[in-house]
């Protein structure tokens, strides 16, 4: 069997490799997804409370709407690229990353299909915490899904790129749990700052990173119902593809590069 006939094969035991640690550790599952619904909740109820706001209000309900698409976005990105240094992370405390280096199949691909497996599961645990979320606020974000989840996918593509980073770096460094702290502050940081606060260079150099242009495409669609046709004339899509496919290119160059030389110094298997 040749390697375009296995990609299939090793796809599937990836995904049923995920949902038997999923299954096998359903309540740290379930614990993380209610404290992400909880933080939310914890902010949610603060600015209404101290705000003295009323929920019928429509530029509360708006802001609200906007720090729900950023909130979600932003759980559904650190997942994405924490959970590529924590593949290496773990696997290097258990000894057993060695072994994956000593696969047919290359160590490159399997953390590409892990990471294609994990954007699955990510994405109906983040379903799951958006249901909370708008059953609890009671707005809810019903326009254009169908056209916001391939910019969905396009946005997670990017930031997968910024995974294989920070899965390089965790080859040489092992603890880079701080570098992955700081990351998700900046992104949250980014995600809920509207642009229009920043300077026009420094919003043109935010725009093109993919997670604050994805935020914004999916706020356009979602509050403002704009046509995801509209999208396509004015570039934004096309903007967010290119960043994307850079992202996701050139963090995988990166990881290439670090692996070569984390081999060369033997450090895949010290931790």
């Amino acid at each position: 069997m040749n390697l375009i006939q296995s990609l299939p094969l090793a796809l599937k035991a990836e995904l049923r490799f995920k949902f038997i640690l999923k299954k096998r550790y359903i309540l740290e599952t379930v614990m993380s997804l209610l404290a992400l619904y909880g933080l939310f909740m914890g902010i949610f109820l603060g600015i209404k409370t101290l705000g003295g706001v009323e929920l019928t209000s429509g530029d509360f309900n708006t802001n609200i709407a906007y720090g729900i698409i950023s909130y979600v976005m932003w759980s559904l990105s650190s997942t994405a690229f924490g959970g590529m240094n924590n593949i290496i992370t773990s696997e290097a405390l258990a000894g057993t990353l060695e072994q994956l280096y000593l696969s047919p199949f290359g160590f490159l691909r399997i953390l590409i299909l892990r990471a294609l497996s994990g954007m699955l599961f990510n994405l109906i645990e983040m379903i799951a915490l958006l249901s909370l979320i708008m059953v609890s606020t009671g707005i809810y974000l019903k326009h254009n899904i169908l056209a916001a989840i391939p910019v969905l996918i396009v946005t997670l593509i990017g930031l997968y790129g910024f995974g294989f980073i920070l899965a390089g770096l965790a080859l040489i460094f092992k603890r880079t749990g701080p570098i992955v702290g700081v990351i998700q502050f900046l992104f949250l940081f980014l995600s809920v700052v509207p642009l229009d606060s920043f300077s026009m260079v420094i919003k043109k150099f935010l725009q093109s990173l993919p997670l604050v242009q994805g935020v914004s495409i999916i706020k356009r669609l979602m509050v403002h119902q704009e046509s995801l046709s509209s999208m396509f004339f004015n570039f934004d899509l096309l903007i967010l593809g290119m960043n994307s496919v850079f992202y996701a290119l050139f963090g995988i160059l990166f990881f290439k590069w670090i692996d070569g030389k984390a081999r060369h110094y033997g450090l895949v298997g010290h931790y």
